[in-house]
């Protein structure tokens, strides 16, 4: 099925998702050449090429898929790459589980567009392959993976019964010799949805996709919350706080049974020639000086999504104006995560500041801006699984009443309160600025150095500095 901008990718994903894909992307689709690519091999470097054909616009800095690809954004594009071609060769045939994958990584690091984007890629590059993409809501009525197969293979001008179930629908495929690619996107917002029976259909199905031998499908299921792991394998029902934040994780079935391995898309520290086209893309400008790649490492650490936010709001001095501790926050979410887990908190910014001494030492009141972005925010260190385990056990040695666990950590990185490279092997904060804040909070003068820092920075702008402080 070929599609033009108006058509766009209807047949492959919900209303919900079409609607937002078009009301968001719609401008910036490439139409699609009236041309399968049968004769491609499914690998990474022919997807990316497919990607770049379709998505990127000559001149224009917005894109579906971004021109620069981050660790993340490859690992996805190279997993789904090896999963099409392993289902097109039928090498999932008599197996269990071996086509699923389950995909884990914080927000903002490109997950949802990019596994979107790939989605669209597979769908022209075969015309076997039968690409789903699903985004499910915590509050939204949701398809089952069953719905969306029906509803494709109508699309291909099948007469098919709307209540088909997976038996029959497998049977139809292996018939016609097809292949449905599923993407399953937010898996962890099932477990909160309202609709318990719907949302636990879907998760049989799954079931059922990650197990069935007959080769016809491949699955890979993406999430957010750190403690999605827990849900899929029902460890999570061993955690109250999981329970009452997921409380589908107690009748749901068990996922796990050797099927979806959980693939963890780390952040940590970008490195300059990354930062360098992503800063070079979302301010729509050639030169970039160290002092700039300084300034969005200070204020932004290795959230990409931040990075674009600053560069498309222009609204740098605001942020700044109005930056406050988390722990002033009123929002009763995070209010409560401070009660629990506040001694957690305060003693991983202790330990951030102690491996940091060689960056933020020297850094009191009295420094300027451009004492700040002078200095080489590249050189930041993490802490370690060590540290934070023996912040746990010196946690639960004070005998407040809470019971640590490592797991804990895991609610903070989904919360944004730092962030984290794969299995929390190192630890980082949200931004360097986090942490000369917590240090400076210790007295009282933070909106004056802020205001401080932000003269500075208007009186000394590079010209992408410039371009962010308008107000």
């Amino acid at each position: 099925m070929l599609f033009t901008k108006t058509k766009l990718i209807k047949n492959y994903i919900s209303e919900r998702t079409y609607s937002a894909f078009r009301n968001r992307y719609e401008n910036n689709f490439y139409s699609i050449p009236s041309k399968y690519y049968d004769e491609m091999e499914l690998n990474f470097t022919n997807l990316k090429i497919r990607m770049e054909e379709l998505y990127y616009k000559q001149n224009s800095p917005e894109s579906l898929h971004k021109q620069y690809y981050t660790f993340p954004k490859e690992r996805i594009m190279k997993t789904m790459a090896g999963h099409a071609d392993i289902l097109l060769t039928n090498g999932y045939r008599d197996t269990s589980g071996e086509n699923s994958d389950l995909l884990l990584g914080t927000r903002g690091i490109g997950k949802s567009r990019t596994l979107l984007s790939c989605c669209i890629a597979l769908s022209t590059m075969n015309r076997k392959i039968i690409p789903i993409y699903l985004q499910y809501n915590y509050n939204d009525e949701n398809m089952l993976p069953s719905q969306a197969v029906i509803a494709n293979l109508k699309q291909r001008g099948m007469k098919l019964r709307d209540n088909m179930n997976m038996n029959d629908i497998s049977r139809i495929l292996i018939k016609y010799d097809l292949y449905v690619f599923i993407v399953v996107d937010e898996l962890d917002q099932i477990y909160q949805n309202r609709n318990e029976k719907l949302s636990l259909d879907i998760l049989y199905e799954l079931s059922y996709i990650a197990s069935i031998p007959c080769g016809s499908y491949c699955v890979i299921a993406c999430g957010s919350s750190t403690v999605l792991p827990m849900l899929i394998n029902k460890s999570g029902v061993h955690y109250p706080s999981i329970k009452e934040e997921y409380p589908l994780v107690i009748k749901s079935p068990n996922l796990n049974d050797t099927k979806f391995p959980t693939l963890r898309l780390g952040v940590g520290l970008m490195t300059t020639e990354e930062m360098i086209p992503i800063i070079q893309n979302v301010m729509n400008i050639n030169d970039v000086t160290n002092n700039d790649i300084n300034f969005f490492r200070l204020f932004c650490g290795p959230n990409i999504r931040k990075i674009s936010k600053i560069a498309k709001s222009r609204k740098l001095i605001n942020d700044l104006e109005n930056y406050t501790n988390p722990y002033e926050n009123q929002d009763s979410k995070t209010q409560r995560t401070i009660k629990e887990l506040g001694e957690v908190i305060k003693r991983t910014y202790w330990k951030l500041e102690e491996a940091n001494k060689h960056l933020i030492g020297d850094i009191g009141y009295e420094c300027t801006i451009e004492d700040l972005i002078h200095k080489d925010w590249s050189k930041l260190e993490p802490i370690y699984k060590l540290d934070l385990e023996n912040i746990i056990n010196s946690c639960n040695s004070l005998n407040n009443g809470y019971e640590y666990d490592i797991v804990d950590f895991y609610k903070l990185v989904d919360m944004n309160w730092f962030t984290a490279t794969e299995n929390l092997s190192e630890l980082y904060p949200q931004t360097p600025y986090q942490i000369i804040y917590n240090k400076l909070n210790k007295h009282s003068k933070n909106k004056e150095f802020t205001n401080k820092l932000l003269r500075g920075l208007k009186e000394n702008a590079t010209p992408i500095i410039r371009k962010l402080l308008i107000e």
